[in-house]
């Protein structure tokens, strides 16, 4: 590893900690919700990095390269880059809307806010 990667690595970890304690500090999630979302992002991490690195490799190499890309891919890279944006912000929404929808926030938090 170069010191520009473990650099990176140091302020990631680093910035996510702040992030959990700053939300254990305003009151808005326990410590379990905060443990469940380092750990659900440490498998995302290590999902990415060991299943799939290779193909967002080879695709972000591609990409880079665009002038040497013929019309054809170059038309299909973008239809599937588009696609990847189109879900993330269908899956963005519906989740937000399904947790204003379906249930009511617990008493205890709402009176810890105001």
């Amino acid at each position: 590893m170069n010191w520009v990667q473990i650099l990176s690595l140091i302020f990631v970890l680093i910035y996510s900690s702040l992030i959990g304690f700053a939300r254990i500090y305003v009151r808005v999630h326990s410590w379990n919700q905060i443990v469940y979302g380092w750990q659900l992002g440490l498998w995302l991490a290590f999902y990415f990095h060991f299943c799939l690195r290779d193909f967002i490799i080879k695709h972000v190499n591609i990409t880079a390269s665009f002038e040497k890309i013929q019309s054809r891919d170059r038309k299909r890279h973008i239809i599937v880059a588009t696609c990847f944006f189109v879900i993330v912000v269908i899956v963005n929404v519906s989740t937000y809307l399904s947790s204003i929808y379906s249930r009511e926030p617990d008493p205890a938090w709402i009176t810890m806010i105001e």
